[in-house]
């Protein structure tokens, strides 16, 4: 992902990075890769922890172009369904086997967002989807008992990661 140029820190920068898709999907497809190394000793710590692996080639690629006029950033995206805990058909099985996985998801969620963050480059949390139905919304909604509130997710997000200047929202994707 690319941008022009804007100020951050008194500096024209540009920002660029890398877009990771999988977190939109992640609770209905647990034990595929995507930034979670599974501890599957512990149900409720089946994916707190971020994989070093894939964490660390991404700040490597990322650390590589960042100077005083690149802003480098990693934009993540999220489903507003599973930080809210709204169980949908497509993750109710793991979300029955698995104790607290919306809690889970929120945790490695964080946990990126720190070790991006610590590392002085921009996390981009993105609404890509409501819930993890087939069919995609064309605009953000208001909750349901299957799709997770836009509105309520923003506030929840707001609230956790406002003061992080280095915490971008992309209020919807998809």
């Amino acid at each position: 992902l690319s941008t022009t140029a804007i100020r951050y820190n008194g500096k024209a920068v540009q920002v660029q990075g890398f877009a990771v898709t999988c977190l939109e999907y992640l609770l209905r497809g647990i034990g595929t890769e995507c930034m979670a190394e599974y501890n599957w000793s512990d149900a409720s710590n089946i994916i707190t922890t971020p994989n070093q692996a894939q964490v660390d080639a991404l700040l490597g690629y990322m650390s590589q172009n960042a100077n005083e006029h690149v802003l480098p950033a990693v934009r993540f995206s999220l489903n507003a369904g599973y930080w809210l805990d709204v169980e949908t058909p497509n993750w109710a099985a793991n979300r029955a086997t698995y104790p607290q996985l919306a809690e889970q998801y929120r945790t490695l969620v964080d946990r990126l967002v720190a070790t991006f963050t610590e590392q002085g480059m921009v996390v981009i949390l993105d609404l890509h989807w409501n819930d993890d139905v087939t069919e995609q919304e064309e605009m953000a909604l208001r909750g349901s008992a299957t799709s997770g509130d836009s509105v309520e997710f923003w506030k929840s997000l707001a609230e956790r990661y406002g003061a992080n200047e280095l915490v971008w929202f992309e209020l919807y994707n998809e």
